[in-house]
């Protein structure tokens, strides 16, 4: 179910105060429409009524998707994992009790994950909106991209899978907050990593980076 409330924001430039929607839970599913405007991060963005000038609202979100059995919650900030797993375990619990008995769901194949910046955020939603497992794509990401300095001519913080046109994937460079370069994703190249690393891949809450090299040092 979506639940929603209305804040008021005042606009850092000309202190304006207008409303802005936040969502504290959204079901892509019956609200298709929210999925869109995730991806083309407009949902999060809020727009001052008296001047126009646009920020960026991050907060706290629970994001569903039945058709694709994600249930995605979005944290800003999280200071520690350990810290929050107790507080998610009994969320994600009892979501799974009001949700179950609301929609008859089984939750035994679900994929359940948390995120704690909106980048990753977003892209979680396209992975799982492709049909695409986040676990292999975090593989992808993390063996696919350059370690050495001679063997990349450019500099980068991290990589980000993204939609580019109508059905087409690529892994995004980002240097700064802006993408500097790209490398074309292939479902040839996502069934070999399929193929090559499903005995890996775990029910973590947290599929990130940290996880992907966590995983790769078992081999």
């Amino acid at each position: 179910m979506t639940r929603t409330t209305v804040e008021f924001i005042a606009c850092p430039v000309c202190k304006h105060q207008s409303g802005f929607t936040t969502y504290q839970s959204i079901n892509a599913t019956l609200d298709p429409k929210l999925k869109q405007q995730i991806i083309d991060w407009e949902l999060f963005k809020f727009y001052c009524l008296n001047c126009g000038e646009p920020r960026l609202v991050c907060y706290e979100t629970l994001y569903h998707d039945m058709e694709n059995r994600l249930m995605l919650y979005y944290i800003p900030a999280i200071d520690s994992r350990e810290q929050e797993q107790y507080r998610i375990e009994e969320i994600f619990s009892q979501i799974k009790q009001v949700e179950g008995d609301r929609y008859s769901n089984s939750f035994d194949t679900y994929n359940f994950r948390i995120v704690s910046d909106m980048e990753s955020f977003i892209e979680k939603v396209q992975i799982f909106d492709a049909g695409y497992d986040d676990r292999l794509v975090e593989l992808m990401k993390f063996i696919l991209a350059p370690k050495e300095e001679e063997d990349i001519q450019f500099s980068y913080d991290h990589m980000v899978f993204t939609k580019v046109g109508d059905d087409s994937y690529q892994f995004m460079f980002i240097y700064e907050n802006r993408a500097v370069a790209s490398l074309k994703f292939s479902e040839e190249m996502y069934e070999h990593f399929k193929s090559e690393y499903s005995g890996l891949l775990d029910d973590s809450y947290f599929v990130d980076e940290a996880w992907a090299y966590a995983m790769v040092s078992k081999t």
